[in-house]
């Protein structure tokens, strides 16, 4: 996330309440950043407008920012949320902030010659499907769908970008007055080629069609050397079909892309939520034969069983003409009957019972996704082993580690004196590096009270933490990362307001020269290393003089 020079911020800048971290990308509007709230610690992606096009077309930040208001109001789990829209005062720039996703996009998965079997790409096309439905009930149309505004999150989850701001880049023209096409003329809908002001919804779901003809087979549904050979592939040339790439596609997958790039509008299905529910129906693996095909199947093994039932009979009254060995001819007959049906006519499987229409689950389970889960599970087993045996040679209990929780990041003093009461122990070796850079959503400064009692009850308890460990507090607030330095400075502030433990931070005052020379080195990068440096220098130099 390294901020390139030519950048509109660097890293330490203010935009309001959010200080930039580092730079996620650029496009022809704008750019992106990501930023830190000051206030909650939360981390979002910033996206600016350049100043070049606003002095291109002054109304466009307007309608930049009312498109980004409207988006607001989306709330679905399959959509990225703008959590704000509106301008800077301090430096006068347009900006989006929006949910920030740790993870990367479909287009990546593509580019990395990643294997997407067909259930996953149709489970990705289906949170794209029901992220549009959201969006209908508010008039929206997305207009740039394609794989690299499909984010993937750590987790796997399926999250789709530029929900409900993507039309106002429609409003952009070119130097000759002309509106311009938006988004990439592969994946855009022949009308959409044609005049991009007169789309609708089933444009976006052309675009889908595209993004999942790419995801089966990674290859684009139309080539051309130029964005105008492009254009004519989209307008004049036939529908391709995704099998002629990959043949392992099934028929019926294959014909529900072709439908969604159908170049007629009216042949596609006609809003989100009919997408979606063919995407379930072709999820879910319903592909039992039609009732028509099964009847006559076993109206011919039905044919088959009196064909032979006739013929035994045939045989039994030339074998057995007087009455008075029927009876234990026709037990003979019936004997010989059922061999011949089980020997020469095979029984139909058990017909297993589908539902008419799978149920509404919002967290969907499919064979595909379990796999996935089930790899990255097992590349995870040796790493929780290393963990369970480092925690087994520090002897630290989960009781011990939750002390730890309550006393340095809730200041919950119940909490504490639950649990030493009950007789658990501080265990100041779990404060590590790696304990420490933890992150914590949410971490805000301690309640004064509460971290004076807290104090309270480490001195009752004879709680004096090792001066290794008050070091490593010390460092990581004055050379960590932002969150580090907080969360790091509020647990020396507690230990500050503690008797027994103060002393060890009297004797830790000596590192500060060391630690002003490392800052000196380091504050050009982050303008608020010397800031958070100088709290720490000044809680230091205000302890208390020993007793």
């Amino acid at each position: 996330m390294n901020i390139p020079p030519d950048a509109m911020f660097q890293k330490g800048a203010r935009l309001g309440e959010y200080r930039v971290e580092g730079f996620l990308g650029r496009g022809g509007m704008g750019e992106v950043y990501l930023a830190v709230s000051t206030v909650s610690g939360r981390s979002v992606a910033i996206k600016v407008l350049l100043p070049s096009v606003m002095e291109k077309k002054p109304d466009f930040a307007e309608e930049f920012l009312r498109e980004g208001r409207v988006a607001c109001r989306i709330n679905h789990p399959s959509v990225i949320s703008v959590i704000d829209a509106g301008i800077d005062e301090a430096t006068g720039v347009c900006m989006l902030v929006m949910e920030y996703i740790d993870g990367g996009t479909v287009q990546q998965m593509i580019d990395r010659h990643e294997v997407i079997d067909w259930e996953w790409a149709l489970v990705i096309a289906l949170r794209v499907s029901e992220a549009l439905e959201s969006a209908a009930g508010l008039g929206i149309v997305h207009r740039d769908i394609k794989p690299e505004n499909i984010m993937v999150t750590g987790s796997g989850d399926i999250k789709l970008a530029d929900l409900g701001i993507a039309r106002c880049s429609d409003s952009a023209e070119d130097g000759s007055g002309c509106r311009r096409l938006i988004g990439t003329p592969a994946y855009a809908s022949p009308e959409q080629c044609a005049d991009s002001s007169r789309v609708d919804a089933r444009s976006d779901i052309y675009s889908l069609g595209a993004t999942l003809f790419e995801i089966l087979t990674g290859e684009l549904p139309f080539k051309g050397r130029t964005p105008i050979e492009m254009v004519r592939q989209v307008l004049n040339a036939p529908t391709p079909d995704p099998r002629s790439v990959n043949p392992q596609i099934p028929p019926e997958v294959a014909a529900l892309v072709m439908r969604m790039m159908s170049r007629n509008p009216e042949d596609r299905p006609q809003s989100a939520a009919e997408l979606s529910g063919e995407l379930r129906r072709l999820i879910y693996g319903e592909t039992s034969a039609p009732a028509g095909r099964k009847t006559e199947k076993y109206r011919k093994i039905a044919g088959k069983i009196t064909e032979k039932w006739r013929k035994i009979k045939d045989l039994y009254h030339k074998i057995v003409p007087d009455e008075s060995a029927k009876k234990r001819g026709k037990w003979m007959l019936l004997l010989a009957g059922l061999l011949v049906v089980v020997a020469v006519v095979p029984l139909p499987p058990p017909e297993i019972q589908v539902p008419e229409s799978p149920p509404e689950d919002p967290n969907l389970r499919i064979h595909a996704r379990i796999k996935r889960k089930i790899e990255e599970a097992k590349k995870r087993i040796p790493l929780l082993q290393q963990e369970v045996e480092r925690a087994k040679k520090l002897s630290v209990q989960p009781a011990e580690a939750l002390l730890l929780e309550n006393l340095f990041y809730d200041y919950n003093p119940a909490a504490v004196a639950e649990w030493l009461s009950g007789g658990v122990k501080v265990a100041p070796e779990r404060m590590t590096l790696e304990w420490i850079c933890r992150v914590r959503p949410g971490l805000l400064p301690p309640d004064a009270a509460n971290a004076r009692q807290c104090a309270a009850l480490l001195d009752q308890n004879g709680c004096v933490l090792p001066e290794k460990s008050v070091a490593l507090l010390v460092h990581s607030a004055a050379l960590g990362t932002p969150e580090e330095r907080n969360f790091a400075y509020y647990a020396l502030t507690m230990l500050a307001l503690s008797e027994r433990n103060c002393g060890t931070l009297r004797c830790l005052g000596a590192l500060l020269p060391e630690l002003s020379s490392s800052i000196a080195t380091r504050e050009k990068e982050d303008t608020f290393l010397r800031e958070d440096f100088e709290r720490v220098k000044q809680l230091l130099e205000t302890l208390p003089p020993r007793a």
